[in-house]
């Protein structure tokens, strides 16, 4: 065998391994305008990742051990021409597939359309692995260090392929583009073994006019009132401009709106919290941290220099600051993780603020009580801590809320549950805890309970960072949430 063929064969057994581990990161982010970010959808996708390799292996060792010439040695090509047509049509009609199955529920509905986008690309990948190491193996006696030397570039492709998709390909390019460029990658591989090694010109004029009708597959439709689309490490992110309002979604859940009119927020809880954090606190002087940025909303409802606001994408603090009128010169933002931010930080608070979210999902570790002792030591003598939370409260979902409660209750020694009187199975409400004594002004009216909430309370255990269902949990608080934003947005699900 050449030291050409050699050398293509290995580098297509690295651009495979590359080449799944980008569809299943960039795969799991195409998932999550319909089903989230949370486990069942990462469940979900590493499930189908690992059945259909499993199924291309052996479908490759069998299709690769013919004895017959011409279809031994051309079923490399013809396997990662396969898979670069699989990502041609993810490409084409992944966001459609996710919004049809979208109505399923968060698990079968994630399944459903992992199954029906991955598992051809992921088969054909699999299958690759054989077929090298059948064109590459011509004796018995090379069969250890050949597929042990294959094995390793497959491993050093998947390393390569993780670290390009997770820090560089998601968070800066479309998911449709990601899809198309992996696409003309395995397409011209395909094109360049039947050229050096078999000299199969015709064919692999197919493969590279293949390769370039990929950039004319359609990017996902847009509506006509999205105004803006980004990616970024939760998912695409959207501002969508319905009129009177601009709203900002992250994985197809609202995390802010504003008026267009007004530059207020269309959504009232964050006035409640502003106008609470006025009510309590002594201005100018007071200082606040916020952790999540949102639209950038919530901390212009405060005096400049009062509030400095953690966000952990740096893509949500350019959609605040160019469609929402953010001025982080007024209001600074750090950009990195709340947690990891309050650690290093040694400075002492007034209040701090917990309005996190990603794509409608909790932030599992913000919620434990190794945070909450964090927080807790960063606040000032009479400092308080405010956590705006979305879910069920009542029902069989409204353990999240018991748990929370339970959690902070074990941390401070005071901590009240403020919402509207009118407050549904699945609201917002605002959980507020500090120290004993103090009294708190609620000035935009609504509720306010000390005792245990909810009433019909579930059985609760403390979150840790140990023991946390919260990824669970997210589950059904995505799915309710992204079902309420497609309304408000005026989108079918």
């Amino acid at each position: 065998m050449s030291k050409r063929t050699c050398i293509a064969v290995m580098l297509s057994a690295s651009l495979s391994g590359a080449a799944a581990m980008i569809l299943e990161i960039t795969g799991a982010h195409a998932l999550a305008p319909g089903f989230g970010t949370g486990i069942y959808t990462w469940a979900a996708m590493i499930s189908v990742a690992m059945g259909s390799l499993a199924l291309g292996y052996a479908m490759g060792g069998f299709f690769a051990s013919r004895r017959q010439e011409g279809l031994a040695t051309h079923v490399l090509p013809a396997i990662l021409a396969i898979a670069g047509l699989g990502f041609a049509f993810d490409a084409a009609l992944w966001y459609m597939l996710v919004q049809t199955f979208s109505t399923k529920g968060p698990r079968l509905g994630a399944a459903v359309a992992s199954i029906s986008l991955f598992m051809l690309p992921f088969s054909a990948l699999g299958a690759a692995y054989p077929a090298a190491l059948r064109i590459w193996t011509l004796d018995i006696k090379d069969v250890g260090w050949r597929s042990g030397l294959l094995s390793a570039g497959c491993a050093v492709g998947s390393l390569a392929g993780a670290v390009v998709a997770g820090f560089l390909l998601v968070p800066n390019l479309p998911i449709d583009l990601i899809f198309a460029g992996c696409s003309a990658a395995l397409l011209l591989a395909a094109a360049a073994i039947l050229i050096i090694s078999f000299g199969s010109k015709a064919a692999a004029a197919a493969a590279i006019i293949a390769a370039s009708l990929v950039t004319l597959v359609p990017a996902s439709p847009r509506d006509s009132y999205v105004a803006c689309r980004r990616s970024s490490q939760f998912g695409p992110v959207e501002v969508v401009d319905r009129g009177d309002a601009m709203y900002f979604v992250v994985s197809g859940a609202i995390q802010g709106g504003m008026w267009k009119g007004s530059r207020t927020s269309v959504f009232t809880y964050v006035q409640e919290i502003g106008e609470t954090l006025r009510s309590n606190l002594s201005f100018p002087g007071a200082e606040v941290l916020l952790i999540g940025l949102g639209a950038g909303l919530l901390p212009r409802t405060l005096e400049p220099g009062t509030v400095t606001t953690v966000e952990v994408d740096p893509v949500i603090l350019e959609i605040a600051r160019d469609y929402f009128g953010l001025d982080s010169s007024l209001h600074p933002v750090i950009i990195g993780d709340g947690r990891a931010s309050l650690s290093a930080c040694k400075d002492a608070y007034d209040a701090i603020v917990l309005d996190a979210y990603g794509g409608g999902s909790h932030p599992s570790h913000l919620l434990t009580r190794e945070f909450f002792e964090l927080v807790r030591d960063r606040l000032k003598k009479d400092g308080f801590f405010l956590v705006n939370f979305q879910g069920f409260l009542k029902g069989d979902g409204a353990q999240f809320a018991c748990c929370l409660e339970k959690t902070l209750r074990a941390v401070f020694r005071e901590v009240w549950i403020h919402g509207t009187e009118d407050v549904g199975e699945f609201a917002n409400v605002m959980f507020v805890a500090g120290g004993a004594g103090r009294d708190f002004s609620w000035p935009m009216g609504g509720y306010t309970r000390r005792p245990s909430f909810p009433e019909d309370g579930k059985p609760s255990f403390e979150l840790t960072d140990s023991r946390n269902a919260i990824q669970a949990w997210n589950a059904s608080i995505e799915y309710r949430w992204r079902a309420e934003s497609d309304r408000t947005l005026g989108r079918g699900r």
